[in-house]
């Protein structure tokens, strides 16, 4: 259904003989990524292509393309090619600029020099090759090199089987396809460099502001130093930085800054100028950048929630076991976790009605926005690698500070819940809801029964130094004491009006909630609460726009009269639910009354 450009006849002109300079190499490999290979040995061709465009280089040429060539015995038809777009006639690619016909001679890298430069347009050009896989072959890997990192327009792939159309994996796939182009011409310098503007800066009133600035090289040189000068709140300063970038386009540097408080909320420019690079005036087209630091009088703390799904009957499930252990222990104030439980005694719904849709075990979501591996994050299972994910999501804005208490009454069969959630802006379209979450710790059952784990991870030497625990254990573990798991619910999504359409800059919003422990079920029907001083109360803040969590926070259920609130705002830096009661008219009751009640659609009758 999608339609392709039209043919296009577009320009090569003669490079300008003054045109010349430095040379600098564009490549999305730095030496710091994995490399990795895409596609198979099944006999089809495939066209490879990375779009190059930047102000940098525009005016600029290229000379020479390298790509790499994998098994020479099973391909043919080897050629690089320019093209002002990418199209697809009769099922074969079509470039409209150059394709040259290669033929490689080894493995590794194969380097072909244009017959004539190319100008660089302000619309940028695709850089590519093609490859005939001519031989059906089991070899591992595939006939395309690939870093295991994204690079933006890093990685087009057409398919003379599989891929019919052309189709952008970079994002899908977490790749980028390795071309190196060697670019030259007056345009390039030999000492360039250009900060990047940057995404907003929260701050808190009163507290010193730090920033992560980010240089990218555009010069032949690289970055051995910068002086530069940046600005804020009417405020000069001066710094001098050191790097040890190479001379390769668009390789970046970071570098701290530290600036004084600012006492009055709002937004403040943080603007950025390179003045000198490696002693050098700076040559770069952008350098200057500005950065808005939003100064606010609460930033909340984020904390990110993961929803593992697991059962024990799921062998592969131990690896979950571990990862949630693992941020229990190393992490236990900076990220959220709880366990949902399928088809074993935990198991308080069916899998249709979980927050997130589930194909298969173990699984986890981020924030309810991201599936992942709840150790192996997108399927590096050589070490927890779920922790950088949940890590990048900490450093993510949280739109409201949650400050929670939950407390068991004295006749222990309520726990009161009271949510007060701040925001640190005025919003008249605030559109976000509260869902509260009753986890238990501790819990664990008889051996011989369904709560004995399953481990398929039993005698494996090449597992993580994580897993050993999991691997010298039996195949079936008996005994084995869960955490995080989940016992009781609220509105899977947040409840209705929980928070407010209009909601004023740091003034609480409060909510309160009861769960009701005597009521807590399996699907079996069975109480599943095994000890009430062993719960805790998760809320979430729910972002009604996407259904996505935007802050959690976790507390101990604290006996009566105990004081045990949990303030997040504090800490600034600054569907069926198993406590939803109905009478038999299907009236909603605000806690169990005598008589017949409907709970996660079964009858139970309270008799006192």
């Amino acid at each position: 259904t999608e339609i392709q450009p039209e043919a296009a006849t577009p320009e090569y002109p003669d490079i300008d003989p003054d045109n010349q300079g430095s040379s600098i190499t564009v490549s999305p490999y730095t030496g710091s990524e994995n490399r990795t290979t895409f596609g198979n040995w099944t006999p089809q061709t495939y066209d490879v292509a990375i779009h190059l465009q930047d102000e940098a280089l525009v005016g600029s040429h290229i000379d020479e393309i390298t790509f790499q060539v994998k098994k020479i015995a099973d391909t043919s038809g080897y050629k690089v090619w320019l093209s002002s777009q990418l199209r697809v006639e009769n099922d074969e690619n079509v470039p409209d600029l150059v394709c040259i016909d290669v033929t490689p001679t080894k493995t590794g890298n194969c380097t072909v020099t244009l017959p004539k430069p190319y100008l660089i347009p302000a619309e940028g050009v695709y850089v590519g090759y093609s490859v005939d896989v001519v031989k059906e072959s089991s070899a591992s890997g595939g006939p395309v090199t690939v870093i295991d990192q994204v690079k933006e327009s890093g990685f087009y792939i057409h398919m003379s089987r599989n891929l019919l159309k052309w189709t952008d994996l970079s994002h899908d796939a977490n790749m980028s396809a390795v071309i190196d182009v060697k670019v030259s011409g007056a345009n390039i310098a030999d000492n360039a460099a250009a900060p990047v503007a940057g995404s907003n800066v929260y701050a808190k009133t009163g507290d010193e502001i730090t920033v992560t600035q980010e240089f990218v090289n555009h010069g032949a040189a690289g970055i051995q130093s910068m002086e530069v000068e940046y600005k804020l709140d009417g405020k000069t300063y001066t710094k001098n930085i050191t790097s040890k970038v190479k001379g390769q386009f668009g390789l970046n540097t970071y570098a701290t800054f530290t600036l004084p408080a600012i006492s009055e909320a709002g937004t403040y420019d943080f603007s950025m100028r390179v003045v000198k690079v490696n002693g050098k005036d700076n040559m770069d087209k952008a350098p200057e950048a500005v950065t808005p630091i939003q100064v606010l009088n609460t930033v909340p703390k984020k904390r990110t929630l993961m929803e593992e799904y697991t059962g024990t009957w799921c062998g592969w499930c131990t690896r979950g076991f571990v990862a949630l252990e693992l941020l229990k222990k190393n992490y236990p104030d900076d990220f959220v976790a709880i366990s949902y439980h399928n088809s074993d005694p935990m198991e308080i719904m069916s899998s249709a009605y979980y927050p997130s849709p589930v194909s298969g075990y173990p699984d986890a979501w981020i924030d309810r926005g991201m599936s992942v591996d709840p150790y192996g994050g997108e399927g590096d299972l050589s070490r927890f690698s779920t922790l950088d994910i949940l890590q990048w999501r900490n450093a993510m804005f949280a739109n409201a500070a949650i400050d929670l208490k939950a407390e068991l009454n004295e006749a222990e069969d309520e726990i009161n819940v009271t949510a007060s959630v701040t925001f640190p802006y005025s919003d008249d379209k605030a559109n976000f809801a509260l869902e509260y979450v009753l986890v238990e710790d501790g819990m664990t059952g008889p051996a011989g029964t369904d709560w004995d784990q399953q481990n398929y991870y039993s005698g494996d030497t090449s597992v993580s130094a994580d897993l050993k625990p999991m691997a010298s254990k039996g195949s079936t573990i008996s005994g084995l004491v869960f955490n995080d798991v989940v016992v009781g619910i609220s509105e899977i999504g947040g409840i209705s009006k929980s928070i407010p359409e209009s909601v004023k800059a740091d003034e609480p919003v409060a909510h309160t909630y009861t769960f009701y422990p005597d009521y807590c079920y399996n699907t079996a029907y069975d109480p599943i609460i095994q000890d009430k001083q062993q719960l805790y109360v998760v809320a979430m803040l729910i972002d009604l726009n996407d259904n996505t969590v935007a802050n959690a926070v976790k507390v101990k259920v604290e006996p009566a009269n105990a004081v045990g609130i949990h303030s997040v705002a504090a800490e600034t830096s600054a569907t069926a639910a198993s406590s939803m009661f109905y009478n038999l008219k299907g009236q909603r009751l605000s806690k169990p009354q005598k008589g017949v009640n409907i709970v996660n659609g079964r009858k139970i009758v309270v008799r006192k």
